[in-house]
């Protein structure tokens, strides 16, 4: 089926064709219903609220068709919105996946980029987030496959945030190409992080030049109240606090490591293992043990 129009509206699942300029996107199908919207150079641009706002379905996929190029951007203020909650231009109460191999650039003018409330996937797109606050949010994970992404964030770049199940709150990073600029963390898990052959830029809080004195905000590059596991890839972190920070173990097995901080350049409360990879640190603060590696 194919739609383009002022508001779509969609009830039941299939697949849905979006092209040209659509001022939004509405998702409120059964609990089993499996909803597809592909984007075929679309523009999406509410001035009220969320640009897609999914509030019910299984799962739901937002494909971008092949050599597209497209747009989303939600309303600076929500002057209207059917879910009071909803604060992202893209935010689903359902399972959400970002596939296909074409463009989607989304403004967050609000507050956050594209956000779940349950699982956020991105496999192989290429999208770019410029968020007020978090780029990415997946409350129960985010995993990442062959993406690339460009995130922009006035708070955190990625944040996994699921405080109620030890098994959820994860991020997940299968290769891809990911550049982040975050204003606090660069990437937040509630549990663990996973990376797994990427390769990441991430520059948080402005870099390993700022100050931490007198701040109770956290502007580390990777940062996982569980575990972190790093098996592979090239990694580059300049922040403003530690580079890599767990409150519980890291594990690197391999991969290439650049790291400037403005405290820790890899900081684990409990177990750091280091079996593998090479791990150059330009800039800490601390004592030249605690400069590479900090445990307490």
């Amino acid at each position: 089926q194919s739609t383009s129009g002022k508001e779509i509206k969609i009830t039941a699942d299939g697949v849905y064709v979006v092209s040209g300029e659509v001022a939004s996107i509405a998702v409120s199908a059964p609990d089993d219903a499996k909803v597809q919207i592909v984007l075929n150079n679309a523009k999406i641009g509410n001035t009220s609220g969320p640009a897609i706002y999914i509030a019910s379905g299984d799962k739901v996929f937002i494909t971008l068709k092949d050599g597209t190029e497209n747009t989303v951007s939600d309303a600076s203020g929500y002057t209207y919105s059917a879910d009071a909650d909803a604060d992202g231009a893209i935010f689903s109460r359902s399972d959400l996946t970002v596939n296909g191999n074409g463009k989607l650039t989304v403004n967050a003018k609000n507050k956050h980029g594209i956000v779940s409330k349950d699982d956020l996937v991105i496999a192989s797109a290429n999208v770019t987030v410029n968020a007020q606050n978090v780029a990415l949010s997946g409350k129960d994970c985010i995993k990442i496959n062959g993406a690339t992404l460009v995130l922009t964030a006035g708070s955190d770049g990625m944040r996994s945030d699921n405080t109620e199940d030890e098994n959820r709150g994860y991020i997940y990073i299968e290769s891809g190409k990911i550049d982040i600029t975050s204003g606090n963390d660069g990437i937040q898990a509630e549990t663990a992080v996973k990376i797994t052959s990427a390769e990441m830029n991430i520059t948080a809080g402005g870099g390993s030049s700022g100050s931490l004195a007198s701040s109770d905000e956290s502007y580390k590059g990777i940062k996982a109240t569980s575990d972190i596991i790093v098996n592979g890839g090239k990694v580059n972190i300049n922040s403003k606090d530690d580079c890599i920070h767990s409150n519980n173990t890291i594990c690197i097995t391999k991969g290439d490591f650049t790291l400037s901080s403005g405290d820790d350049g890899i900081h684990a409360d409990t177990d750091l293992a280091v079996s593998g990879g090479n791990v150059t640190i330009t800039k800490a603060t601390r004592d030249s043990k605690a400069a590479v590696y900090s445990f307490r």
